[in-house]
């Protein structure tokens, strides 16, 4: 029994310490930082582990800013969201303009933090896992060209090559030939003095890339900034080119809210958990 004063601090504590264990044993686990290697150096990304894990993919989200910032801190309740349904998280970046950043770097970025991620998550689970890249507006271009066209851009990644089970877009400027000054900064040139350049970082050049890639795009139908009809065109010529495509336009979501976990977490949840 603590009955004597100078023990009262160290019983006090005590209790302090079991209420403490009996709260992280239900709170979700916090993010883990981890690096994984680019083409020139390390890429930050925070893994965030589930804690009953699921039979899905891994998740790699991939954050927007108009190809000139890549902050991905407004992913990371999205990337728990995901966690807490069970599914492994990378929450990765990449070099943008801003920071020296261009079209092949930003892309080979991406393929490079997918398969790390899949490397990181093997290790801990001691299976081979598969891959599922998740981007948001500039970061939704770039998830797709790294799925249909891993191999155009990953030419210095240090990790093998990764299955990639399917592709996530929300609210993704596809057809970047539609917005000529704002991708300006991804391609450091105007289309018109280097077309060959442009097609190049237009994920539309690959949608006949074989296998067949499953694909969610999302977009809300309040998006003053990228219209939906990119998600339709895209989702169109993917469909054509024979990938599965399923296509939501969320009413009354908009280009900063479609990646709110309230608004588009449990549809990505079940579209990853129907993947076969």
């Amino acid at each position: 029994m603590c009955t004597q004063r100078v023990r009262i601090g160290l019983c006090r504590a005590a209790i302090g310490m079991v209420l403490l264990a009996l709260l992280g044993a239900c709170a979700e686990p916090a993010d883990e930082r981890a690096t994984g290697p680019s083409p020139i150096g390390e890429l930050e990304a925070d893994l965030v582990r589930p804690s009953r894990p699921v039979d899905a993919p891994v998740v790699v989200l991939v954050p927007g800013g108009g190809w000139v910032s890549a902050d991905r801190s407004g992913l990371a309740p999205l990337a728990h969201a995901l966690a807490a349904d069970g599914i492994f998280v990378v929450n990765t970046t990449y070099r943008p303009a801003d920071s020296g950043g261009d079209l092949e770097s930003m892309v080979a970025d991406v393929v490079c933090a997918m398969r790390s991620a899949a490397r990181r998550v093997a290790g801990i689970t001691g299976e081979s896992v598969e891959v599922v890249p998740i981007g948001h507006s500039a970061g939704a271009h770039l998830v797709a060209l790294a799925a249909l066209a891993d191999e155009e851009f990953a030419v210095s990644c240090a990790d093998d090559p990764v299955v990639v089970a399917g592709l996530v877009g929300l609210a993704g400027p596809y057809d970047v030939t539609r917005i000529p000054d704002v991708a300006l900064p991804l391609f450091g040139v105007a289309p018109d003095a280097d077309p060959d350049r442009w097609a190049s970082g237009n994920p539309l050049t690959y949608v006949s890339a074989d296998p067949a890639l499953p694909a969610l795009l999302i977009h809300g139908d309040a998006d003053a900034l990228v219209p939906a009809d990119f998600t339709e065109q895209f989702a169109e010529e993917l469909s054509s080119a024979g990938h599965p495509v399923e296509t939501r336009i969320v009413a009354g979501a908009t280009h900063g809210s479609i990646f709110d976990p309230a608004v588009t977490g449990d549809i990505i949840t079940s579209w990853l958990l129907a993947l076969d």
